[in-house]
Protein backbone atom coordinates (compact mmCIF):
# COMPACT_ATOMS: atom_id res chain seq x y z
CA UNK A 1 0.00 0.00 0.00
CA UNK A 2 1.35 3.42 -0.94
CA UNK A 3 1.70 6.05 1.81
CA UNK A 4 1.55 9.75 0.93
CA UNK A 5 1.80 12.71 3.29
CA UNK A 6 1.33 16.21 1.91
CA UNK A 7 2.42 19.24 3.98
CA UNK A 8 1.53 17.45 7.22
CA UNK A 9 1.74 19.47 10.41
CA UNK A 10 1.15 17.86 13.80
CA UNK A 11 0.86 20.50 16.50
CA UNK A 12 0.50 19.71 20.18
CA UNK A 13 -0.88 21.83 23.01
CA UNK A 14 1.22 24.95 23.44
CA UNK A 15 1.99 25.22 19.75
CA UNK A 16 4.83 22.69 19.74
CA UNK A 17 5.13 21.14 16.29
CA UNK A 18 6.03 17.45 16.30
CA UNK A 19 5.80 17.44 12.50
CA UNK A 20 6.39 20.63 10.57
CA UNK A 21 5.33 20.50 6.93
CA UNK A 22 6.24 16.89 6.12
CA UNK A 23 5.66 15.77 2.52
CA UNK A 24 6.55 12.19 1.75
CA UNK A 25 5.60 9.42 -0.66
CA UNK A 26 6.47 5.80 0.14
CA UNK A 27 5.67 3.33 -2.65
CA UNK A 28 4.10 -0.04 -2.03
CA UNK A 29 6.53 -2.69 -0.83
CA UNK A 30 9.37 -0.33 0.12
CA UNK A 31 11.32 -0.80 3.37
CA UNK A 32 11.68 2.74 4.70
CA UNK A 33 13.60 3.48 7.91
CA UNK A 34 13.22 6.78 9.79
CA UNK A 35 16.30 8.10 11.61
CA UNK A 36 16.55 10.93 14.12
CA UNK A 37 17.29 12.00 17.65
CA UNK A 38 14.73 11.60 20.43
CA UNK A 39 12.05 14.25 19.87
CA UNK A 40 12.82 14.59 16.16
CA UNK A 41 9.31 13.46 15.20
CA UNK A 42 9.90 9.80 14.34
CA UNK A 43 7.13 8.39 16.52
CA UNK A 44 4.79 11.23 15.56
CA UNK A 45 5.24 10.38 11.89
CA UNK A 46 4.51 6.70 12.46
CA UNK A 47 1.56 7.40 14.76
CA UNK A 48 0.07 9.69 12.13
CA UNK A 49 0.26 6.99 9.47
CA UNK A 50 -1.26 4.35 11.75
CA UNK A 51 -4.05 6.70 12.85
CA UNK A 52 -3.08 7.33 16.47
CA UNK A 53 -2.48 11.01 15.68
CA UNK A 54 -4.55 13.28 13.44
CA UNK A 55 -2.69 15.98 11.47
CA UNK A 56 -3.39 19.56 12.47
CA UNK A 57 -2.86 20.56 8.84
CA UNK A 58 -2.07 18.72 5.65
CA UNK A 59 -3.20 15.41 4.27
CA UNK A 60 -2.54 11.68 4.60
CA UNK A 61 -3.51 9.37 1.75
CA UNK A 62 -3.19 5.59 1.54
CA UNK A 63 -3.28 4.12 -1.96
CA UNK A 64 -4.56 7.46 -3.20
CA UNK A 65 -7.48 7.61 -0.76
CA UNK A 66 -7.42 10.55 1.65
CA UNK A 67 -7.71 9.35 5.24
CA UNK A 68 -10.22 11.21 7.40
CA UNK A 69 -10.46 11.34 11.17
CA UNK A 70 -12.83 8.37 11.29
CA UNK A 71 -10.98 5.37 9.88
CA UNK A 72 -12.92 2.31 8.85
CA UNK A 73 -12.33 -1.09 10.46
CA UNK A 74 -11.33 -2.33 7.02
CA UNK A 75 -8.52 0.22 6.85
CA UNK A 76 -7.41 -0.48 10.42
CA UNK A 77 -7.12 -4.17 9.60
CA UNK A 78 -4.67 -3.41 6.78
CA UNK A 79 -2.10 -1.80 9.10
CA UNK A 80 -0.01 -3.84 11.54
CA UNK A 81 2.07 -2.22 14.27
CA UNK A 82 5.08 -3.39 16.27
CA UNK A 83 5.76 -1.41 19.45
CA UNK A 84 8.96 -0.43 21.25
CA UNK A 85 7.68 -1.78 24.59
CA UNK A 86 6.14 -4.87 22.93
CA UNK A 87 2.61 -3.88 24.16
CA UNK A 88 1.71 -7.50 24.90
CA UNK A 89 -0.64 -8.91 27.54
CA UNK A 90 1.91 -10.29 29.98
CA UNK A 91 -0.37 -12.84 31.66
CA UNK A 92 -1.80 -14.16 28.41
CA UNK A 93 -0.23 -16.93 26.38
CA UNK A 94 1.92 -16.43 23.30
CA UNK A 95 -0.91 -17.89 21.21
CA UNK A 96 -3.49 -15.49 22.66
CA UNK A 97 -1.24 -12.49 22.06
CA UNK A 98 -0.61 -13.45 18.43
CA UNK A 99 -4.30 -14.16 17.86
CA UNK A 100 -5.23 -10.70 19.17
CA UNK A 101 -3.81 -9.28 15.94
CA UNK A 102 -7.02 -10.45 14.26
CA UNK A 103 -9.26 -8.31 16.50
CA UNK A 104 -9.77 -5.43 13.99
CA UNK A 105 -11.45 -7.87 11.60
CA UNK A 106 -13.60 -9.68 14.19
CA UNK A 107 -17.14 -8.97 15.44
CA UNK A 108 -17.08 -7.44 18.91
CA UNK A 109 -18.87 -10.38 20.56
CA UNK A 110 -16.35 -12.86 19.19
CA UNK A 111 -13.44 -10.71 20.35
CA UNK A 112 -14.86 -10.36 23.87
CA UNK A 113 -15.30 -14.11 24.18
CA UNK A 114 -11.95 -14.92 22.59
CA UNK A 115 -13.74 -17.12 20.05
CA UNK A 116 -11.22 -17.30 17.23
CA UNK A 117 -12.02 -19.11 14.00
CA UNK A 118 -10.22 -22.34 13.11
CA UNK A 119 -8.28 -20.68 10.29
CA UNK A 120 -7.17 -17.96 12.73
CA UNK A 121 -5.85 -20.64 15.07
CA UNK A 122 -3.97 -22.27 12.22
CA UNK A 123 -2.47 -18.92 11.25
CA UNK A 124 -1.33 -18.34 14.84
CA UNK A 125 0.67 -21.57 14.75
CA UNK A 126 2.09 -20.77 11.30
CA UNK A 127 3.19 -17.27 12.35
CA UNK A 128 4.58 -18.55 15.64
CA UNK A 129 6.91 -20.79 13.66
CA UNK A 130 7.58 -18.18 10.95
CA UNK A 131 9.03 -15.73 13.50
CA UNK A 132 11.37 -18.41 14.84
CA UNK A 133 9.69 -19.37 18.11
CA UNK A 134 9.83 -22.93 19.41
CA UNK A 135 6.52 -24.83 19.48
CA UNK A 136 6.96 -25.40 23.21
CA UNK A 137 6.45 -21.66 23.81
CA UNK A 138 3.05 -21.42 22.13
CA UNK A 139 1.05 -21.80 25.35
CA UNK A 140 3.54 -20.18 27.70
CA UNK A 141 2.80 -16.85 29.36
CA UNK A 142 4.43 -13.98 27.49
CA UNK A 143 5.89 -12.71 30.77
CA UNK A 144 8.18 -15.77 30.90
CA UNK A 145 9.84 -14.92 27.56
CA UNK A 146 13.00 -12.92 26.90
CA UNK A 147 12.79 -9.47 25.33
CA UNK A 148 13.78 -10.79 21.93
CA UNK A 149 11.20 -13.56 22.10
CA UNK A 150 8.51 -11.08 23.15
CA UNK A 151 9.29 -8.86 20.17
CA UNK A 152 8.99 -11.89 17.89
CA UNK A 153 5.51 -12.37 19.33
CA UNK A 154 4.83 -8.70 18.59
CA UNK A 155 5.90 -9.13 14.96
CA UNK A 156 3.71 -12.23 14.59
CA UNK A 157 0.72 -10.38 16.07
CA UNK A 158 1.21 -7.45 13.69
CA UNK A 159 1.17 -9.87 10.75
CA UNK A 160 -1.99 -11.78 11.74
CA UNK A 161 -4.11 -10.04 9.10
CA UNK A 162 -1.37 -9.99 6.42
CA UNK A 163 -1.20 -6.17 6.56
CA UNK A 164 -0.56 -3.92 3.60
CA UNK A 165 1.46 -1.58 5.84
CA UNK A 166 3.73 -2.72 8.67
CA UNK A 167 4.68 0.01 11.16
CA UNK A 168 7.49 -0.55 13.69
CA UNK A 169 8.20 2.21 16.22
CA UNK A 170 11.71 1.76 17.68
CA UNK A 171 11.21 -2.04 17.70
CA UNK A 172 14.77 -2.81 18.85
CA UNK A 173 15.37 0.05 21.30
CA UNK A 174 15.44 -2.25 24.35
CA UNK A 175 17.25 -5.19 22.73
CA UNK A 176 20.92 -6.17 22.60
CA UNK A 177 22.83 -5.64 19.32
CA UNK A 178 22.61 -9.22 18.02
CA UNK A 179 18.91 -9.57 18.86
CA UNK A 180 18.32 -6.17 17.22
CA UNK A 181 19.80 -7.46 13.96
CA UNK A 182 17.63 -10.59 14.16
CA UNK A 183 14.44 -8.60 14.77
CA UNK A 184 15.16 -6.14 11.95
CA UNK A 185 15.83 -9.03 9.58
CA UNK A 186 12.58 -10.65 10.73
CA UNK A 187 10.59 -7.46 10.13
CA UNK A 188 11.94 -7.13 6.59
CA UNK A 189 11.30 -10.83 5.91
CA UNK A 190 7.71 -10.69 7.18
CA UNK A 191 7.00 -7.50 5.22
CA UNK A 192 8.27 -9.12 2.02
CA UNK A 193 6.28 -12.29 2.76
CA UNK A 194 2.98 -10.39 2.70
CA UNK A 195 4.02 -7.68 0.22
CA UNK A 196 3.69 -4.96 2.85
CA UNK A 197 5.20 -1.49 2.89
CA UNK A 198 7.50 -1.27 5.93
CA UNK A 199 7.88 2.00 7.84
CA UNK A 200 10.24 1.61 10.79
CA UNK A 201 11.95 4.06 13.14
CA UNK A 202 15.35 3.36 14.72
CA UNK A 203 18.20 5.40 16.15
CA UNK A 204 21.01 3.01 15.15
CA UNK A 205 22.64 4.21 11.93
CA UNK A 206 24.17 0.83 11.12
CA UNK A 207 20.79 -0.93 11.29
CA UNK A 208 19.20 1.65 9.00
CA UNK A 209 21.98 1.27 6.44
CA UNK A 210 21.85 -2.53 6.60
CA UNK A 211 18.10 -3.07 6.26
CA UNK A 212 16.50 -0.04 4.58
CA UNK A 213 15.70 0.46 0.92
CA UNK A 214 15.37 4.13 1.81
CA UNK A 215 16.25 6.29 4.80
CA UNK A 216 14.30 9.33 5.97
CA UNK A 217 16.17 11.67 8.33
CA UNK A 218 14.07 13.85 10.64
CA UNK A 219 15.16 16.78 12.75
CA UNK A 220 12.79 19.07 14.68
CA UNK A 221 9.84 17.64 12.77
CA UNK A 222 11.29 18.32 9.33
CA UNK A 223 12.78 16.01 6.72
CA UNK A 224 16.51 16.79 6.42
CA UNK A 225 17.54 13.68 4.47
CA UNK A 226 15.72 11.39 2.04
CA UNK A 227 17.67 8.84 0.04
CA UNK A 228 19.15 5.34 -0.27
CA UNK A 229 21.53 4.02 2.42
CA UNK A 230 24.61 4.56 0.28
CA UNK A 231 23.97 8.32 0.28
CA UNK A 232 23.92 8.53 4.08
CA UNK A 233 27.34 10.16 4.39
CA UNK A 234 28.92 12.35 7.06
CA UNK A 235 27.13 15.48 5.81
CA UNK A 236 23.75 13.71 5.93
CA UNK A 237 24.45 12.44 9.45
CA UNK A 238 25.40 15.93 10.57
CA UNK A 239 22.11 17.25 9.19
CA UNK A 240 20.16 14.59 11.09
CA UNK A 241 22.07 14.43 14.37
CA UNK A 242 23.99 17.70 14.47
CA UNK A 243 27.70 18.37 14.97
CA UNK A 244 30.17 16.87 15.31
CA UNK A 245 29.95 14.93 12.06
CA UNK A 246 29.64 11.25 12.67
CA UNK A 247 31.17 8.23 11.03
CA UNK A 248 28.71 6.61 8.63
CA UNK A 249 29.20 3.21 10.26
CA UNK A 250 28.83 4.32 13.87
CA UNK A 251 25.89 4.75 16.18
CA UNK A 252 25.36 8.47 16.91
CA UNK A 253 26.72 9.64 20.25
CA UNK A 254 26.55 12.97 22.00
CA UNK A 255 29.65 15.13 22.05
CA UNK A 256 31.53 15.09 25.35
CA UNK A 257 30.74 17.97 27.65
Amino acid sequence: MEIRLTDVVLEHVGGVRALDGVSLEIPEGQACVVLGLSGAGKSSLLRTVVGLEVPTHGQLALNGTVVNRQRSRALASRIGMVHQDFALVARASVAANIASGALPAMPLWRALLGRYRLNDRARVVALHRAVGLDDALLHRRVSSLSGGQQQRVGVARACMLAPSILIADEPVASLDPQTSIEIMALLCDRARAVGATLLCSVHQVELAKRFADRIIGLRAGRIVFDGPPEQLDADALAAIFGSPRLSTDATPVKAAA
